[in-house]
């Protein structure tokens, strides 16, 4: 998986980059290893994109638990 883009609410990510570095490397590593295209297995069930697969939220939560514990 990569990181498309990042977001820093209340230079968050400034905050975090000065005082836990250690932390943020690890999330970025763990990024990097999850198999993102080995999460698209939901289908979708909508009218506009019937029988498209997208992301299981489920499946990727598991795969960051897995890498973070």
């Amino acid at each position: 998986m990569k990181i498309a883009g990042e977001y820093s609410f209340n230079n968050g990510k400034e905050i975090v980059q000065t005082k836990y570095p250690n932390l943020l490397n690890e999330i970025r590593e763990v990024i990097a290893v999850v198999d993102a295209l080995g999460c698209k297995t939901k289908t979708s069930k909508e009218k506009t994109m019937t029988d498209k697969l997208l992301f299981s939220p489920r499946k990727l939560n598991k795969y960051f638990k897995k890498f973070f514990f």
